[in-house]
């Protein structure tokens, strides 16, 4: 059996395994895996003609109240080749919910003769309505047309909106573009805050807190070649403080994972340094500190990965009745600066 052939196969029992569990789903989950489980077809409601759908969508015609969005599924034991029958119970002709003068309803409701032939020519206009719907919902409700990775068009259009809608730009080749999503809200302001800064942070490490400082206070060492005119910036000495472009950036993680992922080269770190590079740019420094307890630092054991000098190495006394001390100090890892530069300055161990 060659591979197309097996393609469809497990489509074909695909799309019976997910209506049988129609009546418990979401209409717009359901109509999304329906489209998924048959990619052979049309989407659902492109088409001038309703046979090229895999589904049919009816009217339920109960009149009381529904608990679900989808009623039933029905088959056509006779026609086995026509498509399953899908009754909603909501945008009906006829039914509880029905637009139609009471007298269709009733004929329907009681089925008196001519109901059934009735019901169907209705029917034909709540399945377009009901495919129209669906692709309304689809276009107009972000979460339904959302794709992996950001690669629907309204999520394109969004990080146009910061300047990313086109190619792939160097930030989100660090940063995930569902987290780039997250912080729309701020990244999208023109003023560069520090509220701001610690909250882009946050989407980046979400299970840590963040505290940024401003005019942190930096020793500024000046270059002797350098001509420094008297009068405009002549300065007496070799450097100068300044507090007017660099700020602090503390993380306290509450997790072991997230301090290990913080080290520099690793996954958390590059996206850390990631959001420092889209949202300050290259205007602004960055010292960036993680304050870890003693208890979320990895055992310092030989042949380890997660052991690196200078960042997450301590010697520990055992005190015999805990593996966790009494008390729980809090330990200053330097993590590096962020100078405006792609390449990062990393800080002192």
């Amino acid at each position: 059996m060659n591979s197309t052939e097996k393609c469809t196969m497990d489509t074909g029992s695909l799309l019976p395994a997910l209506l049988a569990n129609a009546p418990r789903m979401n209409f717009f989950r359901l109509c999304e895996l329906i489209e998924l489980a048959a990619p052979e077809r049309p989407p659902l409601g492109t088409t001038d003609s309703p046979a090229d759908e895999p589904v049919r969508f009816r009217s339920s015609g109960q009149l009381g109240f529904p608990g679900r969005e989808i009623d039933r599924v029905e088959r056509d034991a006779d026609q086995p080749a026509l498509p399953p029958v899908l009754r909603t119970t909501f945008l009906g002709l006829y039914g509880v919910d029905a637009r139609m003068p009471s007298y269709f309803v009733d004929e329907i409701a009681q089925r008196r003769d001519g109901a059934e032939p009735l019901a169907a020519f209705l029917d034909l206009f709540h399945h377009r309505i009901t495919t129209q719907f669906y692709r309304v919902g689809r276009k107009y409700r972000y979460p339904v047309g959302f794709r992996t990775g950001g690669e629907d068009k309204v999520s394109r259009c969004l990080l146009s909106l910061l300047g990313l809608g086109i190619g792939q730009s160097p930030v989100e080749q660090s940063v995930p573009t569902r987290k780039l999503l997250s912080m729309l809200g701020l990244a999208s302001q023109r003023t560069r805050t520090a509220e701001g800064l610690a909250g882009v942070l946050q989407h980046a490490v979400p299970d840590a807190m963040i505290t940024v400082t401003e005019f942190h206070p930096v020793w500024v060492r000046l270059d002797t070649h350098e001509q420094q005119p008297l009068g405009e910036n002549c300065v007496l000495g070799r450097g100068f403080l300044d507090r007017t472009n660099t700020v602090l950036v503390v993380i306290t993680p509450n997790r072991r994972d997230s301090v290990l992922g913080l080290m520099p080269g690793r996954r958390l770190h590059q996206e850390v340094m990631g959001v420092l590079r889209f949202y300050l740019g290259y205007a602004a420094h960055a010292h960036l500190e993680m304050h870890v307890r003693r208890s979320l630092m990895p055992p310092p054991a030989l042949n380890s990965n997660d052991a690196s000098l200078g960042l997450t190495t301590q010697l520990r006394r055992h005190t015999g009745e805990s593996d966790a001390p009494v008390d729980d100090p809090v330990t200053r890892v330097k993590l590096g600066t962020w100078t405006g530069h792609p390449a990062p300055v990393s800080g002192p161990h």
